[in-house]
């Protein structure tokens, strides 16, 4: 992915024709890295510049979703599926869809049993000590 990711910043320096499926791919190949906050930079470029391309939401998605930014995600999903005329593509963004709001879910709740196990501890560290019966004299 490295050299993929020269290539594209390379083309998008010299002013490529085509930037926002540049900038697409670019975002692509840093998923791929997991630099989720250059991703969705270049994922933003893409919708900055073509804003009824549905593909560059989808890419900003799957960059939001890596950043568990669960709620962005599934709005810019939901955007690339009203722009998508073609079936095909139309079917992978709602499973993404799909899958993003499964995600979410799940990251909810893994971040409650979480705050519970905390909410735990205090309560456990901050009891008084229990008296002990072995002063029986």
């Amino acid at each position: 992915y490295e050299q993929a990711i020269h290539f594209f910043k390379c083309a998008i320096a010299n002013e490529e024709p085509d930037l926002p499926a540049l900038h697409s791919n670019l975002s692509v190949a840093l998923l791929r890295i997991q630099d989720f906050e250059g991703a969705l930079r270049h994922a933003n470029i893409c919708v900055q510049t073509r804003k009824d391309w549905s593909k560059g939401w989808f890419r900003r998605a799957d960059a939001l979703i890596g950043m568990k930014k669960f709620d962005d995600a599934i709005e810019d999903l939901k955007r690339s599926i009203d722009l998508e005329p073609d079936f095909k593509v139309l079917e992978t963004y709602e499973a993404r869809l799909k899958e993003a709001e499964k995600l979410k879910v799940d990251d909810l709740k893994t971040h409650g049993i979480e705050l519970h196990r905390q909410l735990m501890n205090l309560s456990v560290a901050a009891a008084p000590p229990t008296p002990t019966t072995n002063n029986l004299n």
